[in-house]
Formats: C-alpha cells, sequence, structure tokens
C-alpha cells in the first residue's frame, strides 16, 4: 500500500481549492445568453442538443418513476441545469446562460468508453446475481 506523503496532500488541497474557486463557471464571449422565462430557455438549451443524441437521452435517470423522480421529465432536468448556469444577479433578472448550461450538461455525461465499461461490469454483476438466485433450492 501506497503512503501519501504531506506534500501530496498539500498539492490535492491546492487542487481542490482552485476547482471550488472556479466552481461558478465563467462565462465565455460566445455565449448563448437570453432574459425571460424559464421555458424559453430550456427551448433554446433543447436546440444546442443534438437530435437522437443517445448520451444526452437522459435514461438513466429512470424519470417519473417512484421515488425522488416521480413526477419529473426531462425539462425539470434542463432547468435543473439552466438554474445552475445562473449567478445570483442573473436570477433577479431572468438571465440565463444556455451555453453554460449546456456545457455542465455535456459534461455531466459519461463519456462512450466509461458507459461500455459500466455497462459491462454491470452485466457481470447480474449474471452472478442471476445466477444466485437460480442457486435458490
Amino acid at each position: 500500500m501506497a503512503t501519501i506523503t504531506q506534500e501530496q496532500i498539500k498539492e490535492s488541497a491546492i487542487a481542490e481549492a482552485k476547482m471550488m474557486n472556479n466552481m461558478d463557471g465563467q462565462d465565455e464571449a460566445s455565449d448563448v445568453i437570453m432574459c425571460g422565462a424559464i421555458g424559453d430557455a430550456v427551448r433554446c438549451l433543447k436546440d444546442l442538443i443534438p437530435e437522437g443524441a443517445p448520451a444526452m437521452a437522459l435514461r438513466g435517470l429512470h424519470l417519473g418513476q417512484m421515488g425522488v423522480t416521480e413526477g419529473k421529465c426531462v425539462n425539470d432536468v434542463y432547468e435543473s441545469f439552466l438554474r445552475w448556469s445562473q449567478k445570483p444577479e442573473d436570477k433577479a433578472t431572468g438571465r440565463f446562460n444556455i451555453s453554460k448550461a449546456f456545457r455542465r450538461l455535456k459534461a455531466s455525461r459519461p463519456s462512450r468508453r466509461s458507459t461500455t465499461k459500466r455497462s459491462s461490469t454491470r452485466q457481470c454483476a447480474m449474471r452472478r446475481w442471476s445466477g444466485s438466485l437460480n442457486s435458490l433450492p
């Protein structure tokens, strides 16, 4: 087992502090900004999403089912990303950074490679689980 040095802990803490300072995200000069109702902002965000993009389908959220997603739909998720893109001063004016919301939405989706790995891991676990069910009396 590798030991962690004080220097590594310090570097890790500094990196985390820098990340926390930038948590709000940066507005870029080319960002699409709109003022208005959140429903209009959702439509703008949807326009940025490539049609039929399987990675953006949000199937893994199990929306509308029992539990925390009961009564929720994809638009509710998009609204959450739009609200996340707002700075405190944006909330008062109804300003939404559509591009920042899209970047965060895109970053939250697993890459194709990691999804494949996760799927194969899940399939192995399911085979083990179903095999244990078959061995029950």
